[in-house]
């Protein structure tokens, strides 16, 4: 019996520490927002790439271009939402 409080516990916390980060609107959808724009980059790079017009010297600035979206809309970022978390 008391282990099946002590997990319905333990689930509740979880559950609860789940939603507040989900909510954590300082966080959660700032990282969520990185990630949709790295995709969205992602998808119009491989477009890009794919189309009867490409040619292999675009692929160079293709990928330069993406390490940057990457690096400054991503880790950047982070570690400004993880300062925020300290």
């Amino acid at each position: 019996m008391l282990q099946i409080k002590l997990k319905k516990d333990l689930n509740e916390l979880f559950l609860k520490k789940i939603k507040n980060r989900i909510l954590d609107e300082e966080i959660f959808w700032p990282r969520i927002q990185s990630v949709l724009k790295i995709l969205r980059s992602v998808v119009r790079d491989i477009t890009q790439l794919e189309s009867d017009k490409a040619i292999i010297s675009d692929a160079i600035a293709i990928f330069y271009n993406l390490s940057k979206v990457i690096e400054n809309d991503f880790i950047e970022k982070n570690d400004e939402l993880n300062n925020l978390k300290n």
